[in-house]
Parts: structure tokens; sequence; C-alpha cells
């Protein structure tokens, strides 16, 4: 089993000027996906992933397949939360911040597959400030026969 490992690319996008948090959610589009080494030549993304394939065109991998796509409107104090892969789920909420900050504390929590007669693990645990607009990725986690790589971007 391959470690653990955290690919964290955050591009901030330039999201328009501070502007305070109306209501104090945000609205998250989320990818899943699983990357796999190949052959070398051109990568294979497919088309469903074409939204975000600025964020995994750099990626070390030749191949791509999508798990899942989820929109959520996160509100503080609630959480969103997906199956990312058969043996991942992800749960997203906000961490409080002031008012008038532009980005949202978004906690990311991936659970991995229980061990015996365990419950389900944390196999990762992070929050991410994000930016109107701003995508990140993160990933590293064993999938299938490649690794599970999940892309968030702040819709609103």
């Amino acid at each position: 089993m391959t470690a653990l490992t955290l690919i964290a690319a955050v591009m901030l996008a330039a999201a328009g000027g501070p502007e305070a948090l109306s209501d104090g959610g945000a609205t998250l589009e989320a990818w899943s996906l699983v990357a796999a080494p190949g052959p070398a030549g051109p990568k294979d993304i497919p088309a469903d992933l074409a939204p975000v394939r600025d964020a995994v065109k750099d990626l070390p991998y030749r191949s791509f397949r999508l798990v899942k796509h989820a929109t959520a409107r996160v509100e503080p104090g609630r959480s969103a939360s997906f199956q990312a892969h058969a043996d991942y789920a992800a749960v997203l909420s906000l961490e409080p911040s002031a008012a008038e900050d532009p980005q949202a504390r978004v906690r990311v929590v991936i659970e991995g597959p229980p061990g015996g007669d365990a419950p389900p693990r944390k196999a990762l645990d992070t929050v991410l400030r994000l930016a109107k607009g701003a995508t990140v990725r993160l990933g590293g986690l064993p999938a299938d026969e490649g690794d599970l790589v999940v892309i968030l971007r702040r819709v609103e």
C-alpha cells in the first residue's frame, strides 16, 4: 500500500476584490477522480473532466477517471458529504471566519475504509482558505490502480 501523500496545489483565482460573505455560506463544486500512471505519451483526460482540465494536466499520471461530481451549498455549522470513491467519503464544512473575510475556511475530511471491525479512519483532515473562483486539489490516497484526487472549486 502506498504511503499517504498530499498534493495541495492551491490556485487562488482573482475574486473581484474583497467582499464580505453575505450569509457566511459557500457553494462548492467537487470532483473526485482516480488518476493512474501509464505508458509514456499523451494524457487521457476525459471530456467529463473538462472543467478541471487545468487542475489535472500537470499531475504525474497518464489516465483519469471521474468517480463523482457534486455541487453543495455549505452553511456555517452544517456539513455536506459525498461518496468520493467506493472506499472514501468526503465531508465538507465551514470554519468560522470574520464577515469581512472574502475567503471561506473550508474543512475537508476524507474518511478511508475501516480496518476490520474498526470504524472508518480519517485519511485526510485539513482546512483550506478559498476565495470565490478558487480551485484546490488534494490527492494521493490509494484507490483502484492509482490514486484518488479530489478537486474543490468555490463557486460563490
